[in-house]
C-alpha cells in the first residue's frame, strides 16, 4: 500500500473519462459491465493536491480468490479496501468472527463513487450486493498521509459458521457484522459495533451515498469524455 503513489508518473494530466467495458477477465476475476467515470486534477506522487469525482460500477461477476486479486495490482487494492479489513476481522479469533468472511464471491454487483480533495478520498458508499454477501463501507481515506477512517456493515445471509455475538445480528435476525477501520492506512485499528444493524440499514445508508453525488456525475456524463 506505501508503494502506491510511488507509481503514479511526476506528470499526469487532468482527465475526464467515461469507460464502459463489456467483459474483464483475469486468473482470479471476472466481471461484466464495467463501467468507470472519473474526474481527476492534480495527481501528483505525493497525492496531497488530487481532486475530483469517480464512480465505479461492475458485475454480474466472481472473485475467485479475493486475497489474491487485492494482491495483484495496487489499484485494485485501493478499490477493495473493505473487502481487506473484513479479512482481517478473521484474523482476530478474540472477536469471534472466525471465517465468517468468504475467500470466494459470486456478487450481482459492486458499486462505489469517491469524493477527493487534497489527496483525501471521501468514500460515499462502497457496495457489494451478493447472496453470500452484503457489505456497505463509507468514511475517507488520506492517501497522503496513509489514514484511513471508514465504516463498514456488512449482512451475511447464508452464514453457517461458529456462534457470534448477540449484537452481531441485525435486528431481522441475519448475521451481521459492523466495524470502524481507523488510523494507519496499513495497519489501522479496527473497533467493532456493539450495536445492531438495522433490517434495512444497509439499503438505506446505499440510497443516501447515491443520491449525494446524483448532480456531479450526472454533470460529468454530460462532458466529452474518452
Amino acid at each position: 500500500m506505501r508503494t502506491f503513489k510511488y507509481a503514479i508518473p511526476k506528470s499526469f494530466p487532468d482527465t475526464a473519462v467515461h469507460l464502459k467495458i463489456t467483459e474483464v477477465k483475469q486468473a482470479n476475476f471476472w466481471c461484466k459491465d464495467l463501467d468507470l467515470l472519473w474526474y481527476l486534477r492534480g495527481v501528483t506522487p505525493a497525492l496531497d493536491k488530487v481532486g475530483g469525482e469517480a464512480r465505479l460500477r461492475f458485475g454480474p461477476g466472481r472473485v475467485a480468490d479475493i486475497p489474491a486479486v487485492q494482491d495483484s495490482h495496487k489499484i485494485l487494492r485501493v478499490l477493495f479496501l473493505p473487502f481487506i479489513y473484513m479479512h482481517k476481522m478473521n484474523k482476530f479469533s478474540i472477536l469471534s468472527t472466525a471465517t465468517a468472511y468468504p475467500k470466494t464471491l459470486d456478487f450481482d454487483r459492486i458499486e462505489s463513487e469517491y469524493s477527493l480533495s487534497r489527496g483525501v478520498a471521501a468514500i460515499r458508499y462502497f457496495h457489494v450486493g451478493s447472496e453470500q454477501l452484503v457489505a456497505f463501507a463509507d468514511g475517507s481515506v488520506d492517501f497522503g498521509r496513509e489514514q484511513v477512517d471508514m465504516n463498514i456493515l456488512t449482512r451475511l445471509p447464508k452464514y453457517l459458521g461458529p456462534t457470534l455475538p448477540e449484537w452481531w445480528t441485525d435486528e431481522a435476525g441475519a448475521t451481521a457484522i459492523g466495524f470502524r477501520v481507523k488510523g494507519d492506512l496499513n495497519k489501522p485499528d479496527l473497533e467493532p459495533r456493539f450495536k445492531k444493524i438495522g433490517g434495512d440499514e444497509i439499503e438505506k445508508k446505499l440510497e443516501e451515498g447515491r443520491a449525494a453525488g446524483k448532480k456531479r456525475f450526472e454533470a460529468l456524463e454530460k462532458l466529452k469524455t474518452l
